[in-house]
């Protein structure tokens, strides 16, 4: 008797072959195994490639009317982004937004459509929601938290800047969702605002999302010297699987990011943009309390605290140099002696150490005597001017 051939995926049932492909997230992994053969290819395009990844227009009548009639193409998209340009929407339709630009009445039917076509996207795992649309639009986020389980990434722009002090945003069902491993919020709408937006449903949300990995919460105001205090959050919050942090205009005291740093060993990538002032004060960070950390953006203060820590860093950007130049150039007059281990007491050695056992370090808005004395190749900095 001669022997069963072995098995291949052409050989399953159609019906199994489309339940294979719908695991598979992204156009990039779709393309991949249509270009494996014609019959795959036939199976996943357009099909699949066409409706993984949607970039469109929030008023975009006939492609929502399209997926809430044809309910079965709706399940094939992973990912919304709601976008003004550079449109990707699948072959046969056309995007034409210019009336809706010029009627603000038009984003809530486009809303409304959305919401009811969200309502047929069962697999969508990630959603991008545009700049420039007022109001607390609970149509689509209720959509997303009853027809959308598998949901896992939220990017926000919230960005009004005609209307400073009104936050919808803050106080609407956004933060009823659960379970995401990625937030994103872009705030740069209140840069007139003084005063910081509500927090008390944000810190609701985070909570409620305990396998975060990564976290992105960036504010923007024209007075430098207003913040955002979450220490309630970072206080609370318990992210075993968190990696990356990326932090602007937020403020947490010492000895609660000491206990929030030690609870998150798994952090790999820190960022903290416009914080001159340091309002996350990495003062009492204690050693071995970041084993994973290899990327860095931040000051002077908050380096010099990871690095007593014993951080493993590959990637450092120094912010505020200009201010810190000082700072800069004694380091440079005494690197000689301290390469030479002359030094090793000296109290600003561990930022030596830093710079020459780290491949990419990156100094922002430098002066040009900071430069000059910069320049005789001593040190291999990379300069970035903002």
């Amino acid at each position: 008797m001669q022997p069963d051939p072995p098995a291949s995926f052409l050989s399953l049932p159609h019906e199994l072959r489309e339940a294979v492909v719908a695991h598979l997230h992204t156009p990039a992994q779709l393309l991949s195994l249509a270009l494996t053969c014609r019959r795959l290819c036939l199976l996943v395009i357009p099909d699949y490639l066409h409706y993984c990844r949607i970039r469109t227009f929030i008023c975009a009548e006939e492609l929502w009317d399209h997926l809430i009639a044809s309910p079965v193409l709706a399940r094939n998209v992973k990912e919304v982004i709601l976008c003004r340009r550079d449109y990707r929407i699948p072959k046969g339709f056309h995007i034409d937004d210019s009336a809706c630009r010029r009627r603000q009445e038009l984003y809530h039917e486009g809303m409304l459509q959305l919401a009811e076509a969200l309502n047929h996207m069962p697999n969508l795992r990630s959603f991008q929601f545009p700049p420039g649309v007022r109001g607390k639009n609970d149509e689509v986020w209720e959509a997303l938290a009853e027809s959308c389980p598998n949901l896992r990434e939220l990017v926000v722009w919230d960005w009004c800047p005609s209307d400073f002090e009104f936050r919808p945003i803050y106080e609407s069902k956004m933060f009823d969702l659960q379970n995401l491993t990625v937030f994103k919020l872009y705030n740069a709408a209140y840069a007139g605002s003084i005063v910081a937006p509500p927090t008390h449903r944000l810190r609701h949300f985070l909570l409620n999302c305990p396998n975060l990995e990564e976290l992105v919460i960036l504010f923007q105001f024209v007075d430098r010297r207003i913040t955002t205090p979450l220490d309630s959050v970072f206080d609370s919050v318990d992210w075993p699987r968190l990696r990356s942090l990326e932090l602007s205009y937020v403020s947490c005291g010492a000895d609660i990011a000491s206990r929030f740093f030690r609870r998150h060993p798994s952090i790999e990538k820190i960022h903290l943009f416009d914080d001159f002032y340091d309002r996350v004060d990495m003062t009492f960070v204690e050693q071995s309390t970041l084993p994973r950390l290899k990327t860095f953006h931040g000051t002077v203060a908050s380096l010099k605290a990871l690095a007593t820590a014993g951080s493993p860093l590959q990637d450092v950007t120094i912010r505020w140099v200009l201010l810190n130049q000082d700072i800069v150039l004694t380091l440079v007059e005494k690197f000689e002696a301290i390469k030479l281990e002359e030094r090793k007491n000296d109290p600003d050695y561990w930022m030596i150490r830093i710079f020459e056992s780290v491949p990419r370090v990156v100094l922002t808005d430098g002066s040009a005597r900071v430069r000059a004395q910069m320049s005789s190749g001593r040190f291999s900095f990379q300069w970035e001017t903002i």
